[in-house]
């Protein structure tokens, strides 16, 4: 069994064979998909298009670099987030963080922007008792920045949360800070198989297992040797197959646990609200 926690199947380009391309997903073990929004707009989009598919849990939010666009003065989209977070199927808040791969350290106003809507979607997390699905990224000049601004965030509030980083991309240290401040695991795609990728490999050869999940952030970043045009949670077997050779384990230890920990982090707050 396999549960692709980060995944976004709302976009145009599913829309030719999305209905085939989830019954090829069922087929071959994907047993579970976490869908997050992007887009203040897109929440609604998302949870109306990928409604039909039972297989498919859903993360609302705004993404980090799409926070400039919107104004959140009237209260208005505090109020429709809060509203879409209590749908059915609703399991996460995200993905919601700071992305300062742009080179923002120049453009304070825009940090600051960013900074407001992580908070204020922290608040609805916070309120509603739901996981985060962060959104970390650095820039290349300062690989850190982000990870330590995100963290200083998050310790400051007057509650510890539990989520995901997605798509971490991080070193080993800097999760160890994360799991000192709070219940996170760490999203590992096909970017564990990228060039240059050696501190996130040695990340994933030290944590525990119990602390990652798979992902695939479709249909972008395909594993090494997969189809580049679109990725998809078919493609997962090859990044499953280097975290237990990572790990020293196999494939299935791998699926298996993943899986319960995807489980445990998302469906246990869906129970707890039914």
């Amino acid at each position: 069994m396999i549960f692709d926690t980060h995944a976004h199947y709302n976009l145009t380009c599913f829309d030719q064979n999305r209905e085939v391309l989830f019954q090829k997903m069922k087929e071959a073990g994907v047993e579970k998909v976490l869908c997050p929004s992007i887009s203040f707009e897109e929440n609604q989009r998302m949870l109306d298009t990928l409604a039909p598919y039972g297989q498919v849990l859903f993360a609302v939010g705004i993404h980090p670099t799409r926070t400039p666009l919107f104004d959140w003065s009237d209260g208005y989209m505090d109020g429709e987030l809060r509203r879409l977070a209590a749908r059915p199927r609703v399991a996460a808040i995200g993905e919601l963080g700071l992305d300062y791969h742009r080179g923002l350290e120049n453009h304070p106003d825009l940090i600051a922007r960013e900074r407001c809507w992580f908070q204020r979607q922290l608040n609805i997390a916070s309120d509603l008792e739901l996981p985060l699905v962060l959104h970390i990224r650095s820039s290349p000049e300062h690989p850190h920045r982000a990870y330590r601004d995100a963290l200083e965030i998050l310790r400051a509030q007057p509650r510890a949360f539990s989520g995901v980083l997605h798509c971490y991309n991080s070193d080993y240290e800097t999760a160890c800070r994360f799991l000192e401040g709070g219940d996170y695991r760490f999203g590992i795609g096909g970017c564990l198989t990228y060039e240059g990728m050696d501190h996130l490999r040695q990340a994933v050869a030290k944590l525990p297992l119990e602390r990652i999940l798979l992902e695939t952030d479709a249909p972008f970043l395909p594993p090494l040797g997969c189809p580049k045009k679109r990725n998809t949670s078919l493609n997962l077997p090859a990044v499953i197959q280097l975290i237990a050779e990572l790990k020293h384990c196999s494939p299935e230890t791998v699926e298996q646990t993943t899986f319960e920990t995807a489980e445990q982090l998302f469906c246990r707050h869906l129970t707890e609200r039914s």
